[in-house]
């Protein structure tokens, strides 16, 4: 089992037994996160979005097949990239997004005699880069725009010993 850190390891044992309730019950977190995130509530939405994407990926691992849940994946792993980033976590953002780009990645190892399946993976896979380049400029700015703070005032080594 992944390492998860926002449900408990009673709730993947749940969502194991009861995926499609479990796929059910998410929807609705989803969109309060979402709602949450448009009221750019980073701090707020980050337990719904992390529980909405574990919860995801774990239905992903016990190949629970569905596009709408493939796409639904997708969404929420950005989402929670973008929480995140915007709570100053670039780092852990890009850790997300190749999380699940390395899955894809996997699963179309795994489906390469399903044409369908591998254009959508690859669709999915194309979307992760994509968010994964906007938070790698995001960290650049910040460590541009840090440095120039930097240079600004500068701190010499001999008044740090």
């Amino acid at each position: 089992m992944a390492y998860h850190q926002f449900i408990c390891a009673k709730h993947y044992a749940w969502i194991e037994q009861h995926p499609c309730a479990a796929f059910e019950r998410i929807k609705n977190m989803s969109r309060h996160a979402q709602a949450l995130l448009a009221k750019q509530s980073y701090d707020e939405a980050l337990p719904y979005l992390g529980t909405v994407f574990e919860t995801l990926e774990a239905l992903f691992d016990l190949r629970v097949e569905s596009p709408q849940l493939t796409n639904e994946l997708t969404s929420s792993a950005i989402m929670l990239a973008q929480a995140y980033s915007q709570l100053n976590a670039p780092l852990k953002a890009n850790e997300i997004l190749l999380r699940l780009y390395n899955k894809l990645q996997g699963a179309l190892a795994a489906e390469q005699h399903y044409a369908s399946k591998m254009v959508f993976y690859r669709h999915c896979a194309n979307s992760l880069l994509q968010a994964k380049d906007e938070v790698c400029s995001s960290l650049n700015e910040a460590y541009t725009e840090a440095s120039k703070q930097s240079q600004e005032f500068p701190v010499y080594s001999s008044v740090l010993h």
